[in-house]
């Protein structure tokens, strides 16, 4: 009861700081290889590190980070998949970014992705429902967008933190 008031109270929502965290020896880490292991484990060392060092940074209840992205998917395509898991219509989610590189560049010229994004929803219900149908689904692609990766990634999702 009390750690649910305290919830209430946090401002900050520190409390959302470790949703969708998979660690070495949870169930969910079976079939991860020791590299996905050690980024998952880096992902969440960076963010425990930003949100203990800065009382500015908050996390946000509706936008998320998604990590481990097949370089070829694009902010439409992560759109779509995120309203599908999040179980809402496009304009339920308000954003999605996908991070790129503009000093590498593809043959029609246009920024490589790095393999990151954000996406945000309207609502924290929609967001923690795609948090937890896409975190460390390696069929996510195949099952929200009817697309095969050239590789199977595990995506690593999380909240992420904004400024006051």
């Amino acid at each position: 009861m009390k750690k649910r008031e305290a919830s209430k109270e946090d401002k900050r929502n520190l409390w959302l700081a470790h949703e969708g965290r998979i660690a070495e020896g949870d169930p969910a880490a079976r079939g991860l290889s020791p590299i996905d292991l050690e980024k998952r484990r880096k992902a969440e060392k960076e963010k425990i590190k930003k949100l203990t060092s800065n009382p500015n940074i908050y996390v946000s209840k509706t936008r998320l980070n998604v990590r481990n992205l097949p370089l070829d998917v694009d902010a439409k395509a992560l759109k779509q998949m995120f309203a599908k898991a999040g179980n809402v219509p496009l304009k339920g989610v308000t954003s999605c970014k996908i991070v790129r590189d503009e000093a590498r560049k593809d043959s029609a010229g246009t920024p490589r992705s790095k393999g990151y994004g954000f996406v945000s929803f309207a609502e924290h219900e929609s967001a923690l429902n795609a948090l937890r149908m896409v975190n460390n689904n390696p069929k996510a692609l195949t099952t929200y967008l009817g697309k095969q990766a050239s590789r199977v990634l595990m995506p690593l999702i999380g909240y992420y933190g904004n400024r006051f």
